[in-house]
């Protein structure tokens, strides 16, 4: 039997139940639920060495890996239906093409009327790089073609398919869904070069080393799993942080500025999760990097303000389904995110908005304070250009 202490502030449980302010602090409980020995888990509540037991919650594990051959685990049975897309038996609507197609002909308009130039990276599912250990079958026409389609006109996307699969296991590893570092360094690499930019320099000074890791499909399974694969050791994003609104996964947003850029141009990234392990690689190319979690979706007014001279925007494959939303606000996605927030983690935020090097990226971290008094304006209401 484990135990776990009431460590939840809730006023709002004492309000209704009419007991005194000081008990607020130990009237709710916060915690992850252990795995379960057997079918069910009996949860109660402990109180003068007597146990009140409350709930019997009965656990059922879904299938959320497929396991390939070789040891090679791939993600199954989740919400973008990663299967039936990689088969054929799900393809993108017609409505979700021309979603598609009007975001990249926005964002043309946007770079002509903005002058910066634009790529799009979209991530290669890992099953797509190691059709060989994947158990099923491709199909003939996927969601990945039907946005090659889409994109054609505007010579924007970059498909790092093959330089990946000539990678091999430097660019994937079996426990997880991401790339690699050595994986990300190369998809960079393919973005910037589309962009014609020189890459030489991309891997100099890098140092990789063996770490063992679950990654989110071997931490899936029961008893987890381990597997061995090359990390980077001395990221340059690292030291180059300025600023970051401590927002995890969408509305994350974070700026770089490197002590000896490659280049005094300044990059915006619109990307997803598969971005995190672009960052290292692409930070030291621009005098600022802005990171976006938003998975390709754009907020016109933070462009319209900022003004990079480079914009990349990056998704991945098993996301395709959805084409982004035509007027994305960071400010709002930021204010959700917010409110959803216990208080602790509210006041970690408000923290990041008073670091010293928030001072060097003033007008994100005074968006961002704006933006949690109440409706989200627009950027440039905020800071007009």
């Amino acid at each position: 039997m484990q135990t776990f202490e009431m460590n939840e502030r809730r006023p709002d449980v004492v309000r209704v139940l009419g007991l005194e302010a000081s008990l607020a602090d130990g009237a709710g409980f916060r915690l992850a639920l252990p795995n379960a020995d057997g079918p069910w888990l009996e949860l109660g509540i402990e109180q003068g060495g007597a146990i009140q037991w409350l709930w019997k919650v009965y656990t059922a594990q879904l299938a959320s890996v497929e396991e390939g051959f070789a040891d090679w685990l791939f993600l199954g049975n989740d919400s973008n239906r990663s299967v039936d897309q990689y088969t054929g038996r799900l393809q993108m609507s017609r409505d979700t093409q021309l979603g598609w197609e009007h975001h990249f002909e926005a964002m043309q308009s946007l770079a002509g009327a903005l002058d910066f130039r634009w790529a799009m990276l979209v991530a290669p599912a890992k099953e797509l790089v190691f059709p060989e250990f994947y158990p099923h079958t491709a199909g003939d026409c996927t969601p990945v073609q039907q946005l090659q389609q889409s994109a054609a006109a505007h010579d924007c996307l970059v498909w790092p398919l093959e330089r990946l699969q000539a990678c091999r296991e430097l660019a994937y590893w079996k426990g997880d869904t991401h790339w690699t570092d050595f994986g990300a360094s190369q998809a960079t690499a393919a973005a910037l070069e589309h962009l014609g930019m020189d890459t030489g320099k991309l891997l100099a000074g890098a140092a990789f080393r063996p770490v063992q890791r679950a990654g989110d499909l071997g931490g899936k399974c029961q008893p987890k799993r381990v597997f061995t694969l090359m990390d980077l050791a001395n990221p340059a994003s690292r030291d180059a942080l300025v600023f970051s609104n401590r927002i995890h996964n969408h509305g994350r947003l974070d700026v770089y500025e490197p002590t000896r850029p490659h280049s005094d141009k300044r990059c915006m990234l619109f990307g997803d999760s598969f971005a995190v392990n672009m960052l290292p690689w692409l930070v030291p190319f621009f005098r600022q990097t802005i990171y976006v979690h938003s998975a390709a979706a754009v907020d016109e007014g933070l462009l319209r303000v900022e003004r990079p001279d480079v914009v990349l925007l990056q998704t991945n494959s098993r996301f395709l389904l959805e084409a982004p939303p035509s007027a994305f606000s960071l400010g709002r996605r930021v204010k959700a995110k917010f409110d959803a927030m216990t208080p602790n983690e509210q006041a970690d935020v408000k923290a990041a908005l008073l670091d010293p090097g928030a001072a060097r990226a003033s007008r994100l971290s005074g968006a961002v304070a704006a933006w949690l008094q109440g409706d989200p304006p627009p950027f440039e209401a905020i800071h007009p250009t």
